[in-house]
């Protein structure tokens, strides 16, 4: 994913001399094109994420287009004040890349996770929140964030995310992609975790359920349209997320189905309330988590009976 985003925020850049890089720490060779053809527009703030912020709303102001890149975890969670206050409070256009979502992390451990941004970044007013689930997603969700006017944070991957396009699709905000249509149970899915939904979908086929896939790109404001459509032609909603329990995906779809008296079987697979204190390959700590295909599968299962 980070390739593709190499690609999409130099084209960017190229494309609108408004856009300025901010760098905390992080991207150096995502930015490698960038310093030789633009070095005037960038700006290396080292390990001061709250400070980055702070020098982004600075720059808004003027009427440029920052684009903060760094590690999700130290931008949400350390820097939040700043995004708060300096960024949302001011609806300042602000562009918030955080690299790493979920345990994108995956050997450094909890303190460099990222299982708790969708919570944060969706409390606040003015911000919207986008997650790109596959490298082919990173170009139209940054060409979406940059058009849009006021802040965006950006729920960004790592390496080794699969693909599951052909081509390119399009993504509008506040809109989610249908990626495959069923009648019997309905998925709901945001970020990396995606492909392992559609491996998911063609196993549970070939047991005779027909499953429905929601991709969420966008979290705020989440699709309460196609939830509710969904919900009614299925009758029982899953959601899958590399977040905890609370205020992820899991509780923005529970609330949309909520706020319409809908009432479905729901059920969420997502860290269970706890930080991720394990550490190795990212795919091996979600199955210990039960965040897998297996955990997908066993919990589908139990919503048919």
């Amino acid at each position: 994913m980070r390739n593709k985003y190499k690609e999409a925020i130099y084209q960017l850049m190229k494309d609108d001399s408004r856009i300025i890089a901010i760098l905390v720490d992080s991207g150096t060779e995502e930015y490698d094109d960038v310093r030789r053809d633009f070095s005037g527009r960038i700006v290396e703030c080292g390990i001061a994420e709250a400070n980055a912020v702070g020098v982004a709303a600075g720059i808004a102001s003027c009427g440029y287009i920052p684009v903060i890149y760094g590690m999700g975890a130290f931008l949400a969670y350390r820097a939040f004040e700043f995004i708060r206050n300096d960024v949302c409070l001011q609806n300042r256009n602000v562009k918030i890349v955080g690299s790493g979502g979920g345990i994108g992390y995956n050997n450094l451990g909890p303190t460099h996770h990222t299982t708790e941004d969708i919570a944060v970044m969706t409390s606040l007013p003015n911000m919207t929140v986008l997650a790109p689930a596959t490298p082919l997603e990173v170009a139209p969700v940054m060409m979406a964030a940059v058009s849009y006017i006021g802040p965006v944070y950006i729920r960004f991957g790592k390496a080794f995310e699969e693909e599951i396009y052909q081509e390119e699709p399009i993504i509008e905000i506040g809109k989610a992609n249908i990626i495959r249509e069923g009648k019997d149970l309905t998925i709901i899915v945001t970020g990396s975790m995606i492909s392992d939904v559609v491996k998911s979908t063609e196993l549970l086929e070939q047991e005779g359920i027909d499953t429905e896939v929601l991709n969420m790109t966008t979290l705020k404001p989440i699709d309460k349209e196609a939830i509710i459509k969904s919900a009614a032609k299925t009758g029982r909603i899953l959601t899958v997320e590399e977040h905890n329990y609370y205020g992820g995906l899991r509780s923005l779809v529970s609330d949309a189905l909520i706020d319409t008296g809908r009432r479905v079987e729901f059920q969420s697979i997502c860290f269970q309330d706890e930080f991720c204190m394990q550490y190795g390959w990212r795919q091996n700590i979600r199955k210990m988590y039960g965040i897998s295909v297996d955990g997908i599968l066993e919990t589908a299962r139990k919503m048919m009976v």
